[in-house]
This record gives C-alpha cells, sequence and structure tokens, in this order.
C-alpha cells in the first residue's frame, strides 16, 4: 500500500474516532462544602451537579449515607443502635 494511502486512511480514522470524555475538576467543590459544614456547624450536606441530565457530581456527606442506610430495610437495625 502506498505512503499517501497509509497516512490518509491513519487521518481518518484518528479523526472520526471519539475523543474522550474530559472531567472536570470538581475538588474546589468539596473542599468548600466541607468547610461550610465544618463552619456552620450543619449535620451534613450533599452535593449533586447535573449536566445534558446525567449527574457528573456527586457526593454525599456522612450523615446523609446513615439516613439513606436508615431508609433501607437491609440496614435499618444499625440505625437504632446511633
Amino acid at each position: 500500500m502506498p505512503t499517501l494511502a497509509r497516512t490518509l486512511i491513519l487521518f481518518a480514522l484518528l479523526a472520526l474516532s471519539p475523543l474522550a470524555a474530559q472531567t472536570p475538576d470538581l475538588t474546589p467543590v468539596t473542599t468548600r462544602v466541607q468547610a461550610l459544614v465544618a463552619t456552620a456547624g450543619l449535620p451534613g450536606a450533599a452535593v449533586l451537579i447535573v449536566r445534558n441530565g446525567e449527574p457528573i457530581y456527586q457526593r454525599p456527606s456522612a450523615t446523609t449515607r446513615w439516613i439513606s442506610a436508615c431508609r433501607s430495610p437491609r440496614q435499618a437495625s444499625g440505625c437504632r443502635q446511633r
């Protein structure tokens, strides 16, 4: 196969291949929410960021996880002890 044809095929494959989606660095969001929970004396917080109908960032606090666990029938017995 001639070099030009090989180069064109490679270029076409690279141009048509989908690029990997970039995930944003949302560490500052977590840091600020944790600071707010600590300084405001809140029992907990949760962050949910949705883009195009899909969650891209979801962080519950420890209190939120505990409440969710209490709502689950399998784990509800452990909630009475807390």
